[in-house]
């Protein structure tokens, strides 16, 4: 980041970036499968042959590919700032600024469907010419450019109306190539699509008293959007466009009790726009249903700020209840051969609704805490097409409804992947070295939360039980705060943890009512530990 004061009045800053990533991702080791399992229904491939060496248990992190699995990407792009403080006359004090992004994103994937290094597709000899077995795999690319351009007008702070105005543009650019297959699932598809904002806002705070404020915010907004899908499969093309204004705000009142304690009440309304869902099943009954419609949300908070024993202590503590029209989450399905598909659904009524707590101490000189406590109720109000969970019966509660989808009435369920509590617990101790020009520091953090359920469908195969992680740290850093040297172990009792659960026997058949699980690893899902080296200049 450069910044250059132009003249006493201009400052321009510019913040250009670059990123680029090679990662392996995605894979999902199986946990449990039904004894006596053959691949795709194959007799020459028992389960026994296709995952010899994989120990099938709750914690096995090992899969057979012959393909990578994970993605590479990189971003460029850069930010200009200018800001010019007004000097005199009737905009004494004021603020303007010009904000511009450009940001290029491109990424280029790689999957390994079919979770196995076995030459099945020997066995389909339509699909693959003689020889030749590169297994079901996915590759692709997908490309974002976005750019966007802001002007703001803000006022000067010593005065009892203080406010906030300006224009906003924000423009995205998005395609998609995928070539999933040769046989599995196959695919082959080139989608597009475009997204342009439009906004107008002001937010302004007014001191009624010397302890009173009143805040008060509006925002206008157009979106448009457009898009064109092919799939090259079957030579079909779908395209489509749409727009739509929406209005947002923000109302509220603060009260300083003391110099030390603030309580606040606020609403706010949210808005996210209309989307396109451009997945592998698109098709002409997908296409009559877009765009998958507009969330809105209206949001209640009810809170305390404060500073405690001379600033010794923070104490913050916010109650909220939120309502969410049109809910837009994804949703997971396993197709018959294991293969996930992931798509975009629209929930009728969502509500949640509780407590955060977070606070920080500084108990001595040397030692400080910090925590944060939620609980979130979070339930679905009106969902009644949902999802039907795999092998889910009539008695159940899925049934088929005149579109012969598979379907149910979410009503009063939990959204998923909400845990109910959640907290966390830190602290750090730092400690001079004795004959050395650096501090010493030790820090341990503590994290936990309540069971969730994974799926939307209440699948009771991808509930996750509760869990609590442990991190600690040790380190020195020189006092003229320049260099920092930090050693970490992370989960350090070795606590396993998925990032998602799967209800399917990946690809596996052969028995009658034949059950399998997955799971999805993070790095944190086991003990790993390393340095990391801090340098400001």
């Amino acid at each position: 980041k450069v910044e250059w004061d132009a003249t006493d009045n201009l400052t321009v800053t510019l913040a250009p970036r670059f990123n680029r990533n090679e990662s392996t991702c995605c894979v999902s080791p199986i946990t449990s499968l039904t004894p006596g399992l053959f691949y795709q229904g194959i007799t020459q491939l028992p389960a026994s042959q296709v995952l010899a060496g994989i120990p099938i248990g709750p914690d096995n992190r090992y899969v057979r590919n012959d393909y990578r699995s994970g993605g590479d990407s990189e971003v460029a792009g850069g930010t200009v700032r200018l800001d010019y403080v007004f000097d005199g006359g009737l905009m004494d004090g004021h603020t303007l600024s010009s904000i511009s992004s450009l940001d290029n994103y491109r990424m280029r994937d790689y999957q390994d469907i079919d979770g196995t290094d076995s030459h099945f597709l020997l066995y389909f000899p339509v699909a693959s010419p003689s020889g030749i077995d590169s297994g079901a795999v996915i590759n692709g690319y997908f490309h974002a450019k976005s750019n966007t351009q802001e002007i703001r007008l803000v006022s000067p702070d010593a005065t009892r109306l203080r406010y906030v105005a300006g224009l906003w543009y924000a423009h995205n650019d998005l395609d998609r190539f995928l070539d999933r297959g040769p046989i599995l699932s196959q695919s082959r598809y080139y989608a597009a699509s475009t997204n342009t904002n439009y906004s107008l806002y002001t937010q302004a705070t007014y001191d009624l008293t010397d302890k009173a404020t009143l805040i008060g915010g509006v925002r206008l907004n157009r979106q448009e959007i457009d898009y064109e899908f092919d799939n090259l499969l079957l030579n079909q093309h779908f395209d489509g466009a749409d727009e739509e204004d929406a209005v947002t705000g923000r109302a509220g009142i603060q009260y300083q009790w003391t110099p030390e304690v603030m309580t606040f009440l606020t609403y706010s309304s949210g808005y996210k726009g209309q989307a396109y869902d451009l997945v592998s099943t698109f098709n002409a009954r997908i296409a009559a249903q877009m765009p998958v419609p507009h969330e809105t949300a209206d949001n209640y908070e009810i809170g305390v700020k404060s500073t405690l024993f001379d600033r010794r202590l923070y104490l913050n503590a916010t109650v909220f209840n939120a309502d969410y029209y049109g809910f837009q989450t994804s949703v997971t399905s396993t197709l018959p051969d294991g293969t996930f598909l992931t798509f975009l659904n629209s929930v009728g009524h969502l509500q949640t609704r509780g407590l955060e707590i977070d606070w920080a101490a500084r108990v001595t000189e040397n030692l400080s805490l910090n925590g944060a406590f939620a609980y979130t109720d979070a339930t679905v109000q009106d969902f009644p097409n949902g999802p039907c969970y795999n092998g889910q019966t009539l008695a159940q509660g899925c049934y088929v409804d005149s579109t012969n989808s598979r379907v149910q009435d979410l009503k009063g369920k939990r959204l998923n992947n909400v845990p109910e509590y959640k907290f966390n617990v830190g602290g750090q101790y730092e400690f001079a070295v004795p004959g050395l020009p650096v501090d010493g520091f030790v820090g341990l953090t503590y994290r936990w939360q309540d069971e969730v359920n994974f799926a939307l469908s209440q699948d009771p195969r991808t509930i996750h039980k509760d869990y609590g992680i442990t991190d600690l740290t040790l380190g020195v850093k020189d006092r003229d705060g320049r260099y920092k040297l930090t050693g970490f172990v992370n989960n350090a009792f070795d606590e396993r943890f998925a990032q998602g659960l799967g209800n399917g026997t990946s690809g596996f058949s052969g028995v009658t009512g034949a059950l399998g699980s997955t799971w999805t690893v993070p790095r944190a899902g086991f003990r790993y530990f390393g340095a990391r080296v801090d340098v400001n200049f």
